[in-house]
């Protein structure tokens, strides 16, 4: 199945995390939210000013995954949103289970 990624930023690690899914078979379409110039070159740069439009849009277009990059979301109860929906989130308040995880999985 391919996957549908938003990513929510418009900085340098927002176009970082983009350009290497990109290289992923599995991953068809890229979102961007607001991204910036160079996010617009690998995928497609989308306003969402709430929590409310970043649910639709996920809905709208059948989001697979939602990464935060930036910390504003986070700090503006993004947790908190995900957890009333029933939605998983692993964040950068994550890290340490998130560096963990990445040490046990196979290098491709």
């Amino acid at each position: 199945m391919k996957r549908k990624i938003l990513i929510i930023g418009g900085g340098a690690r927002e176009y970082a995390l983009g350009r290497k899914l990109r290289e992923d078979p599995r991953v068809s379409e890229l979102f961007f939210s607001p991204g910036n110039g160079g996010t617009q070159s690998i995928g497609e740069n989308v306003l969402l000013l709430d929590f409310a439009q970043i649910a639709a849009f996920t809905k709208e277009k059948m989001i697979n995954l939602v990464l935060v990059g930036t910390e504003e979301p986070l700090v503006g109860g993004w947790r908190i949103f995900c957890k009333k929906r029933g939605w998983w989130s692993l964040d950068q308040a994550s890290e340490r289970a998130c560096s963990r995880v990445l040490r046990v999985l196979p290098k491709s």
